[in-house]
């Protein structure tokens, strides 16, 4: 069952998916390939701190451009956005078209130090957004701090998405 968003009944989802009785979206968290990959990202010790289905339905009016993280605390995103550090693994469902939904990110907005980059800001958009269409199946990483959303859905269908958020072990060394 999903829930809709304050800002629009066409935009719903389902929080911390992990507790619920979904064994695919349980088996996509341990997706063997993408454990492998993290693994190799982070080393060893990481932690799965939420697992979320999307769904856009049409209509559904795009999400404005903003961070996962948020350093001093947050009432959105709850504990988890303060970790030093986060990544978000998006898992799209359906085909990303223009159409449909698709993915927007500021490509290297997670590096940026100007103020216009602060975590807390939310935009509608920005001249350097770029659309990300992609085919069912494909994962997307995200560092925490970087700048992204989505487009509206202008299809005629939904669009689902599962995601699941990572957080490395503070303090690893890596030689």
């Amino acid at each position: 069952p999903t829930t809709a968003v304050d800002y629009s009944e066409n935009q719903r989802f389902c929080k911390d998916v992990q507790w619920t009785d979904s064994p695919k979206c349980i088996d996509l968290i341990a997706l063997p390939e993408m454990v492998n990959f993290l693994k190799s990202l982070f080393g060893d010790e990481m932690i799965c701190t939420s697992c979320n289905y999307s769904l856009s339905r049409p209509g559904h009016p795009g999400i404005a451009l903003h961070t996962d993280a948020q350093p001093y605390g947050s009432e959105i995103f709850g504990n988890q956005a303060s970790a030093p550090r986060l990544v978000r693994v998006l898992y799209y469902l359906d085909d990303l078209t223009p159409k449909k939904a698709p993915f927007k990110v500021i490509p290297y907005s997670h590096l940026s130090l100007h103020a216009d980059g602060n975590p807390y800001n939310r935009y509608e958009s920005h001249p350097e957004e770029t659309m990300i269409t992609c085919k069912a199946g494909t994962a997307v990483i995200i560092n925490q701090s970087v700048f992204h959303g989505n487009y509206p859905n202008r299809s005629q269908n939904d669009r689902r998405m599962a995601s699941n958020c990572l957080q490395a072990s503070v303090g690893r060394t890596c030689l």
